[in-house]
């Protein structure tokens, strides 16, 4: 089901950008409205939340395991973000049935919204073996994303990894996966 496409009406600001708008050349302003007006039609057809900003919670009332809520506290976690407070318990219900798609600023604790789930699930897991893959763009987010693991990961058990091409892929490989066969 796709989309309908946008309405003339956002490409009358003036006729240069309407010239434009028929090459297949939108200009910024256009694009944007255009833009704009998808993610309300699709916000309409797929159930897209808007949260407040100035929301948040504490740990406590997200819905994770106990452990998780002790190991966020020693690492100095009592108030989640708004963003946070919005995705934990809805990825902790979603789990591997449902994608979940969050779209927010930098620095807004999206990182965070998605380990704290990640953790909920794995912390009860008897036997530790390679559960968990998160796959980013960069070295620098995949740094973040280590980060923000590591500070839980001695906490509850678990051991967090990265393959970021700074070692031989088979030592890079050998921290994620160790081969137990004697």
């Amino acid at each position: 089901a796709s989309l309908p496409p946008p309405t003339p009406s956002l490409h009358k600001e003036s006729k240069e950008k309407i010239k434009d708008d028929k090459t297949g050349q939108l200009g910024s302003r256009v694009r944007k409205k255009r833009r704009n007006m998808v993610a309300m039609e699709a916000e309409d057809r797929s159930g897209m939340q808007t949260i407040d900003t100035s929301a948040g919670a504490t740990i406590d009332e997200v819905g994770l395991r106990k452990e998780v809520v002790l190991a966020a506290r020693k690492a100095g976690i009592d108030k989640l973000f708004a963003v946070q407070a919005a995705v934990v318990p809805l990825a902790i219900k979603c789990r591997l049935d449902h994608d979940l798609c969050v779209s927010a600023p930098t620095g807004s604790g999206k990182t965070l919204a998605y380990a704290l789930p990640v953790l909920h699930t794995l912390a009860p897991r008897a036997v530790r073996r390679l559960r968990a893959l998160i796959l980013v763009p960069t070295r620098d987010l995949a740094k973040q994303v280590y980060s923000v693991f590591q500070r839980f990961c001695p906490l509850l058990g678990l051991k967090v990894g990265t393959c970021i091409g700074q070692r031989s892929f088979r030592s890079e490989q050998e921290s994620l996966a160790p081969d137990n066969i004697s």
